[in-house]
């Protein structure tokens, strides 16, 4: 009888192409938010407070990725997520200082 390996078993979960995701063209924030965004490339969104640059969101595949910073080529990444309203949230600074 041959041994067997114990491994780990993966599942891997493929998301469905949504066309109803994010563009350039379909985003316009809410009179009523802190935050306010704006289109800077094809799958990228600044988003600001105040006129103030607080981080960015790239939009990679079905995933919204939240950059803090006011510099895109410096900015962190701080969150991933599949809804566009956690991803903003990410970003805002009042949330995020009060979670640390």
């Amino acid at each position: 009888m041959a041994p067997q390996s114990e491994g780990t078993n993966v599942t891997i979960e493929v998301m469905p192409a949504a066309p109803q995701r994010l563009s350039a063209r379909s985003v316009t924030p809410p009179r009523s938010s802190r935050l306010r965004w704006h289109p800077v490339a094809s799958d990228r969104f600044e988003v600001t407070l105040r006129d103030d640059t607080v981080g960015f969101i790239e939009i990679v595949g079905p995933v919204y990725v939240s950059l803090a910073g006011a510099r895109y080529d410096r900015a962190e990444e701080v969150s991933q997520s599949l809804v566009w309203a956690d991803a903003v949230m990410a970003l805002d600074p009042e949330r995020t200082r009060s979670h640390r």
